[in-house]
């Protein structure tokens, strides 16, 4: 989604959400075309993937099965390379336990999140 309010500068997280959808699309639509992205285009993909206000959530539970789905087909374009590369992901690096009284640190998977 494209920040609405003329002259507000959208939140560090805002403008990481904008660009993880641009790197979307463009991996996408790109891998559909070959060519340049016109701004039309764009946004159609933008919309097709990603939730806009006003989407029920069951536009917005199709919405992220469009993106796993067009994820798929990227993996599959990939060739067996991408494919055994999912199959062994590399080992987590050592972690070392807390010092006494200090919490451990919180990770995130983030292959987990949609």
């Amino acid at each position: 989604m494209v920040n609405v309010i003329p002259g507000i500068k959208p939140s560090p997280k805002q403008q990481q959400i904008e660009q993880a959808q641009r790197d979307f699309v463009n991996a996408v639509v790109r891998q559909e075309s070959g060519a340049e992205i016109p701004p039309r285009e764009f946004d159609n993909a933008q919309k097709q993937y990603f939730p806009q206000p006003g989407d029920s959530q069951a536009v917005i539970k199709q919405k992220t099965r469009n993106r796993e789905t067009a994820i798929r087909g990227l993996e599959i374009a990939a060739g067996p390379g991408m494919l055994s590369r999912q199959a062994a992901p590399p080992a987590a690096p050592p972690v070392s336990p807390p010092a006494a009284g200090n919490k451990p640190e919180r990770t995130v998977d983030f292959s987990k999140l949609k």
